[in-house]
This record gives structure tokens, C-alpha cells and sequence, in this order.
């Protein structure tokens, strides 16, 4: 059943992408069909075309100016990136470490970094900020990833 959604997912991502194509809209509901598409295909073990997916949403962010969209490419490209090179992607996401960021942002390079490199440190930290948030927001976003983080500790 998995596997047929994920299928699935990834034909509809195409078909909305082939019409922003199509109608030459270059906007962030576009960009985020592209970042979704790159993590579908990654979880499906497509790297060299998350890859390219993602190099695409990167240029999109970029020509868009979406100081948010650019910040989820970046990450993206880390993870993507990590199947090459791990050690380059970690310290790319550690440079992107700052006091300025939004909780949800550092939260997300704690992820993205035990995502790649499975340092109980950054699950940890992951974790407690995605508490806080879920209590704060009860965001179901923060919910599915305090669960897969705390599944992982198992």
C-alpha cells in the first residue's frame, strides 16, 4: 500500500509540475511541488533524480527571491548532497546554523543533520524544540516528526 501511494503522490506532483510548466508560473506552491517531489523520490531511493529536483528548486527559489523556499532548498540539497558527500553536507548544515533562525528552522537542521548522520544529539535537540512547538501550535507537522524521532530512539 506504501509504495502505491508514494506512486501515486509522485504522478500527481508531475502533473501539477507539467502545469506550472505549462502556464509559466514560477511562484512558491510551484517551488514546493518540487521540494516534495525531491523528498518523495529520495524516499524511494531516486537520488540522481531527487538531484536534479532539487537543483531545479533551487534556481526556482532563487528567481523567486522566497527567503523561506530558499532555506527548505537548502536543506534539501544538504540531504541530497549527503549521498555523495556526508561529511561536506554536515558541515553545510552547520554553517547554516544561526541565532536568527526561527525555532522550526533550527529544528529542521537538527533533523536534516540526524537524517544524515544519525547523531543522537541532534535527534534529541530535534525533538525538544518539536515538543515545544507542537505544544505551542498542536501543528500536526510537529507531531509526525516527535513521532519518527522518538520511534528512532528505539
Amino acid at each position: 500500500m506504501e509504495k502505491r501511494n508514494t506512486a501515486r503522490a509522485l504522478e500527481n506532483l508531475d502533473i501539477a509540475i507539467d502545469l506550472y510548466k505549462e502556464m509559466d508560473l514560477q511562484n512558491t506552491s510551484y517551488l514546493y511541488c518540487l521540494i516534495n517531489k525531491s523528498k518523495t523520490l529520495l524516499d524511494m531511493g531516486r537520488t540522481e533524480e531527487a538531484g536534479q529536483c532539487s537543483n531545479e528548486a533551487v534556481m526556482l527559489a532563487d528567481r523567486i527571491s522566497s527567503p523561506e523556499g530558499r532555506f527548505e532548498t537548502e536543506l534539501l540539497d544538504c540531504l541530497v548532497r549527503s549521498f555523495i558527500d556526508k561529511e561536506e553536507s554536515v558541515r553545510s548544515l552547520l554553517s547554516m546554523m544561526s541565532p536568527d533562525l526561527r525555532r522550526e528552522q533550527t529544528a529542521e537542521i537538527y533533523y536534516t543533520l540526524y537524517r544524515i548522520d544519525r547523531i543522537d544529539e541532534c535527534r534529541k535537540s530535534a525533538l525538544q524544540i518539536y515538543r515545544s512547538l507542537y505544544s505551542e501550535t498542536g501543528k500536526h507537522q510537529y507531531r509526525l516528526k516527535i513521532d519518527e524521532l522518538e520511534k528512532s530512539s528505539s
